[in-house]
């Protein structure tokens, strides 16, 4: 019995260290897309981030991945005006312009799934309304794991995403784009990346453990090793008289 519990101690504690490397996303407020957001839409004073969570976002469980990224991006530019905006079948505006930060991430915290389509071309276009009047000083962060499946303008939904994205380019700011777990899907890469402003484009999603935390999961893969190989000795049959 004793033997069971320290194995499954071991068991525990290495999954322990293991989970952290598993729930670190790669829009972390650190490292590479910290760098990205500094050089996408560092310049801006007035940034509007715009959260997709539609049916798609839902179904994949992508939410939490877009929170971490919103989240990071207020942090990093902590002191910039902000407003927040949810898109679905309709767009709606989360949080005004503010600069509490504070306030910010209570407002991305309260954002849910839905089962809706996909309003990016009114969500390009809503967002205008803040960043145009700061122009070029203003920046759209849309945030989505994929073309639009609904339009607001009469055309079909690629072609009016791609409208209301050349606009906004045109008349409004920059147009920065997460990709969110987008895995083999290169049509929305290719979509994602030709909307967004020029070097405003970055994929998100699981990150790849860093030295350290491989180090920690070998570390515990190895405790749990060992504890394992001395139960397995001490409850092995000895010779008599030993």
């Amino acid at each position: 019995m004793r033997g069971i519990v320290i194995i499954v101690g071991a068991l525990a504690l290495s999954s322990w260290l293991i989970m952290p490397v598993e729930a670190q996303q790669s829009c972390a407020p650190t490292g590479p897309f910290r760098d990205w957001v500094l050089g996408s839409v560092g310049s801006a004073q007035r940034i509007v981030i715009a959260i997709d969570n539609s049916g798609s976002v839902k179904q994949a469980g992508r939410l939490p991945t877009e929170k971490l990224c919103a989240k990071a991006i207020v942090q990093t530019l902590s002191g910039k005006q902000f407003a927040i905006l949810s898109f679905n079948s309709s767009v709606n505006v989360v949080q005004g312009l503010t600069t509490n930060t504070t306030t910010l991430i209570n407002a991305i915290d309260s954002i849910q799934d839905t089962s809706n389509n996909t309003l990016m071309d009114g969500a390009i276009d809503d967002a205008c309304q803040f960043t145009q009047p700061v122009r070029p000083n203003g920046a759209l962060v849309l945030e989505t794991d994929g073309i639009q499946t609904a339009s607001r303008r009469p055309t079909d939904p690629l072609t009016a995403a791609q409208q209301a994205a050349a606009n906004f380019k045109a008349n409004c700011s920059i147009l920065a784009v997460i990709g969110v777990d987008l895995g083999g899907d290169a049509q929305a890469r290719d979509f994602l990346h030709n909307i967004a402003s020029p070097g405003a484009f970055i994929e998100v999603g699981k990150s790849v453990p860093t030295l350290t935390e491989w180090g920690l999961i070998v570390l515990g893969l190895l405790l749990a090793g060992s504890l394992a190989f001395m139960i397995r000795r001490r409850l092995a049959p000895r010779p008599a008289g030993a």
